[in-house]
This record gives structure tokens, C-alpha cells and sequence, in this order.
């Protein structure tokens, strides 16, 4: 069979109003699952091609999905993804234009949000023709094998698929050893990879700025899920349980994410960005799993504080060049910062923020700004606390950045919006986030309003608040903070 795989550009191609097709937000990145579920579609014998329509965007400006659904050859099933909710226009958008260039093909979207939404995706959107449901592996072979053989449409009994008929399908769910089947490492199915590579290295903050020009970065698979349930977070322990009937994460053999890294460091890339936090598996695996990647930086999202074993084992191993942490503080205020799910203090920040300077690694610092429950006052200790790591930054190798919350499906805040004071200013479903997208796309929603956000915090003037980070940013050492943009 011949199978596509199309990545989405945010907001649509139209782009937002008055924005150029570069200037526009994209969110390129592919979900990481991606990567092994098409290189296991090829493993059984299947072409696959992948398109990134936000690369191809940046690389031609006049780049138009339809011109190239026009002039390449059908394929009998087309995979969409819709894992970030940013993509709901774009992913809807293309499937109907997939649908109107191709109306013989299969047309199938996953992804986290798509999950959420799989029943109201099916009734919305017509040429969309099934939803996998969490864990896309197992079913896709399957879907795949009765669409060779001819079945009838629609095909009983695959797992996790949903139609218009079947919308309680059997549930599979991948483990360990289903995860390390997988080819995580090839991109040889997605035209213009060694772009896409270029435009995900995180570019940390470094004195000397040059060293990441150029510089190639992949996102690794080393396990799925989570044991916590952050605030805005869609993808926390609850969700998996309800999206994918996942009860905890699965981690990968740390031996194979440990070659899979090697691998990568020889073919060149200079940056790998692992999915899960290594400090969350304990201090065996993670060592295990980073394994002695010389030469290769890492990219690491620290779901809490990293561990001091986690910044010795970069100190030895990675190049600093190409290294970075994220540490996600959300406010100033430590109770507030608690009560969303970071379980640390501002001594405990600045300890580790010092020890990463210590060593001399990078690391971006993320703020959020309108948090529920956030008053003025702790709005002002996190634009304070923002000054005092920017001081004690002796290096330049931090960098801070605030935004307001968009909230996941399943997002905890976004399931009891009223236990978390928040005041919802549309249904939060799909048809209601699809208006949101329209709305950013054609310039009539702001994106710091209420509108584009789905919520209202009374009190706060987002604006305002927004302008103050920006004040900030004037006046702190050239990119040590990011401002919000359109203000």
C-alpha cells in the first residue's frame, strides 16, 4: 500500500492575517510516536512519503498543499496528525483538502487531541474517515492489512479505531517491548529531513552565540505517559488513562535509547531532545539510557528540578554547545507553583539554576502569566524572581520566557475549570476551538484575549501584564528574556 503522512502548519495555510508565511506560527515539530510508526509501516513492506507543510513553508513561502496533492501521484491512505491543540484549523483544513484532491484515499488523524475529540472529529469533518484512539502502532498495521485485502469499509473490529459505526472499539495499548520494535531513529520517509533537523535544535543561550548555526536536532522516543497531573497539561497521568488506557509511563530499554543516541551523534546530529524527563525513571535507568553520548548535546525537559546525578552525567557526557535544560517555574509565588503541580520552592530553583551555571550549561526558565489564582501580588514575585536569576546568571547561558496557558483536552484546569477559578468563555470543544483557530487566523481574535485562550481569570489584564515581562526584557542582557510577541 501507498500511505502519506502530512504534518500540519498551525493555523492554517492562510496564515494569520497580516503575518507573513515565515513570520507565522507553525509549530513544526512532529510528534515524536511518528517517527516509528511510519519506519514500521515501511518495515512491513509499505511506501511511505512524510511532508512537514510547515517546513515546506519555510523553505518556499508559496508552498500550497493543494498544488501538491495536484501534481503527486494518490495514495490509499493519508495519516494526519492532530497530537497539539494548536493544530485542530490546520489538521481540518488539510483533510479536506486531501479529501477533495485524492476523494479515493483513506484519510485517518491520531494524536492526543485528536483522541479527545475522535467522535466529534468524525461528525464535523466529512472527509476525515477514522480516529485512532491513543496507541497508534498495533492498529495501523491492522488498518493497513484490511485495507490491502480489500475489506469492507468500514473494517470491524481494529483496534482503538473509531468511525462513523464503531465508536467503542477494542483497546490496545503499546508497552515496553512494542516501543522497542520500533525504528525511532530514520527519517527517511519525510522529504527535506535534514531541514526539519535544522529548525527543532533548541539554539541554547551560549557566550558565543555561532556555535549552533547550522546545528541539526531529533526528538527521541524514550518511553510514553507520565505519572503526574500537571495543571494545563493534557498529556499528564489522567489523560493517558482516559485517551490511551495507559496506567503509568512505559519506558523504553535505556540500552536502546542509549544506541539510538550514538547513532544519531554519528550521522551527525549535534542535538537529541529525549520525550520524557530521565530523572522521572530513577537514577539507574536514566544513567543507563543517556549512556556516554561524547560529542552529542541533549536537550532535556526537567518535569520538576533536575537532579544533581542528571547534571554531572551532562558535564561528563554532552557537549555543552548544544545542551540545554527546561525547567517550566510558572510563577513567583511558590504556592501558586505548588498548587499547579511544580513541587519546589525558589531556593530549590536558584540552587539549581546555580548549579547549571556551576557547570556551565544552558537552560531556559518558563514563567506563565494570568495563571489562575495568580493576583497581582504574585505576578510581581514572579517578575522579581525573574530579576534575581538573571543576576545571579554570571555567563549568559540563561534565558527566561512567560506565556499564558493555553489549555489541553483533558487538562486538568480545562476539565473543572471552576475549581481552578477560571471562567470559560466558550464550550472548550472541538467546534468551539475550531471557531478559536479561525478567529486567530483571521486576525479578529487577539491571541492574549480571553477568546483565544478559552478562559478568563477575573482581574487580570493579560496586556498589561505582558508589557511589564516586555519592560523586563528591554532591559536585561541582549536574549536572556524572551518577549511575548504582538504587544
Amino acid at each position: 500500500m501507498e500511505l502519506v503522512y502530512l504534518h500540519p502548519i498551525a493555523l492554517g495555510e492562510r496564515g494569520p492575517k497580516g503575518v507573513s508565511a515565515v513570520g507565522a506560527p507553525s509549530f513544526p515539530l512532529i510528534p515524536m510516536g511518528v517517527v516509528g510508526l511510519c519506519n514500521s509501516m515501511r518495515a512491513h513492506g509499505h511506501g511511505v512519503r512524510g511532508l512537514n507543510i510547515a517546513v515546506e513553508r519555510m523553505l518556499d513561502p508559496g508552498f500550497r498543499s493543494a498544488s501538491w496533492l495536484a501534481t503527486n501521484p494518490p495514495a490509499d491512505l493519508v495519516l494526519i496528525d492532530l497530537h497539539w491543540h494548536e493544530h485542530i484549523l490546520g489538521a481540518l483544513e488539510l483533510a479536506q483538502r486531501v479529501g477533495q484532491a485524492w476523494p479515493r484515499a483513506r484519510i485517518v488523524l491520531g494524536g492526543l487531541t485528536a483522541s479527545a475529540f475522535a467522535v466529534e472529529l468524525l461528525s464535523l469533518v466529512s472527509a476525515v474517515d477514522a480516529v485512532i484512539l491513543g496507541d497508534a502502532e498495533q492498529p495501523l498495521l491492522a488498518f493497513v492489512a484490511a485495507l490491502a485485502s480489500g475489506s469492507p469499509w468500514p473494517f470491524d473490529g481494529v483496534c482503538n479505531l473509531i468511525t462513523r459505526r464503531s465508536t467503542s472499539p477494542p483497546r490496545w495499548v503499546a508497552g515496553s517491548n512494542d516501543l522497542d520494535r520500533l525504528e525511532h531513529v530514520d527519517l527517511g520517509f519525510l522529504e527535506h529531513a535534514e531541514a526539519y533537523r535544522r529548525l527543532i535544535h533548541s539554539h541554547p543561550r551560549r557566550p558565543h552565540a555561532s556555535a549552533t548555526v547550522g546545528a541539526t536536532g531529533h526528538w527521541l522516543s524514550n518511553g510514553r505517559g507520565c505519572v503526574r497531573d500537571c495543571a494545563s497539561c493534557g498529556g499528564g497521568l489522567a489523560a493517558h488513562r482516559v485517551l490511551a488506557g495507559r496506567r503509568g509511563p512505559v519506558w523504553r530499554d535505556p540500552r536502546a535509547v542509549a544506541a539510538d543516541l550514538v547513532r544519531l551523534r554519528d550521522t551527525g546530529v549535534q542535538q537529541v531532545a529525549l520525550g520524557l524527563d530521565p530523572d522521572m525513571a530513577g537514577a539507574a535507568h536514566r544513567d543507563a539510557c543517556l549512556g556516554d553520548p561524547q560529542g552529542l548535546g541533549l536537550y532535556l525537559e526537567s518535569f520538576q528540578l533536575p537532579s544533581t546525578g542528571l547534571l554531572d552525567r551532562l558535564t561528563r557526557g554532552c557537549d555543552p554547545d548544544h545542551s540545554e535544560l527546561a525547567i517550566t517555574a510558572l510563577s513567583g509565588d511558590p504556592g501558586l507553583r505548588r498548587r499547579h503541580g511544580k513541587g519546589f520552592g525558589d531556593p530549590e530553583l536558584l540552587a539549581a539554576l546555580d548549579a547549571l551555571v556551576e557547570r556551565g550549561l544552558s537552560a531556559s526558565l518558563f514563567f506563565s502569566m494570568g495563571l489562575p489564582g495568580e493576583s497581582g501580588a504574585a505576578f510581581e514575585a514572579t517578575l522579581g524572581l525573574a530579576q534575581r536569576v538573571l543576576d545571579r546568571d554570571r555567563h549568559g547561558l540563561l534565558r527566561l520566557a512567560a506565556l499564558p496557558l493555553a489549555l489541553d483536552p483533558c487538562a486538568p484546569m480545562g476539565l473543572s475549570p471552576e475549581a481552578w477559578g477560571l471562567e470559560p468563555t466558550d464550550a472548550g470543544d472541538l467546534a468551539a476551538r475550531l471557531a478559536r483557530g479561525r478567529g486567530l487566523a483571521d486576525g479578529s481574535i487577539h491571541p492574549l484575549s480571553p477568546r483565544a485562550l478559552g478562559y478568563t481569570v477575573p482581574g487580570c489584564d493579560l496586556p498589561q501584564r505582558a508589557a511589564r515581562w516586555n519592560a523586563l526584557a528591554v532591559e536585561a542582557p541582549e536574549g536572556a528574556v524572551i518577549p511575548v510577541p504582538g504587544i
